[in-house]
């Protein structure tokens, strides 16, 4: 990853970098020093106690959930850019007065600068694996407020916003640049999506030579690609 990323700051430098983790590497020293040039990192933490880590992950038997947050808590002290930390609530399970607790003293050492608090909006694998409610959340935010940067991003549905979940969210994107060229901010006020669902659309799209992108003074616009 490291070649990738020294490629793309060469090649591309007017782009913000960013990489989404699932944090079980991040306490890799060489792996630290091979993304120290990348933007933005966007790790997961889902659980303090390894109770409920291991209720939400099941993880491979070698993971040990205390390394995962000392690799995260160890890079946080080196790393020159930004963190945005996501922690994916499941009522019942991380959202409990002890686990925040815990959430708490470990985001007070980790310093991020957010922490994105969401959950699942489609149907999960696990029956009882419930959405979160908007005041749970809320319930959440305020109580790792203000001492820590929160936000929500969970979805939740208004009247105003677009369906997408029973149609296909490329041929929307392409519904909504084919009426006129967008820039990122543009598509998420339109369709409804948050920012970090939306690019990963837009990259395919991109990788697939379906769209372009051309540079503007009020930022990226997107754009069918014109036949050669």
């Amino acid at each position: 990853i490291g070649n990738i990323v020294k490629f793309i700051k060469k090649k591309y430098p007017q782009y913000t970098l960013a990489l989404l983790t699932n944090t079980t590497l991040l306490g890799d020293k060489v792996l630290q020093k091979e993304i120290k040039d990348i933007d933005l990192i966007l790790p997961s933490l889902d659980a303090v106690s390894d109770e409920t880590f291991n209720k939400i992950n099941r993880p491979e038997h070698s993971l040990n959930n205390k390394n995962i947050i000392n690799g995260i808590i160890d890079f946080s002290k080196n790393y020159k850019g930004k963190i945005w930390l996501e922690i994916f609530i499941i009522p019942g399970l991380n959202d409990t007065e002890e686990e925040l607790k815990l959430f708490k003293k470990i985001l007070n050492e980790i310093n991020p600068e957010m922490i994105q608090l969401n959950s699942i909006d489609r149907p999960s694998t696990e029956t009882w694996v419930k959405k979160a409610t908007k005041e749970n959340l809320m319930r959440i935010k305020n109580y790792l407020s203000p001492s820590l940067p929160v936000e929500i991003i969970a979805k939740f549905d208004s009247g105003t916003r677009l369906i997408f979940e029973k149609e296909n969210i490329e041929n929307k994107i392409l519904s909504i640049i084919y009426r006129r060229p967008c820039t990122i901010d543009d598509l998420v006020k339109i369709s409804g999506l948050h920012l970090n669902e939306l690019n990963k659309y837009i990259r395919i799209l991109l990788e697939n030579n379906i769209i372009e992108v051309s540079a503007q003074k009020r930022g990226n616009f997107y754009r069918i690609k014109k036949s050669d």
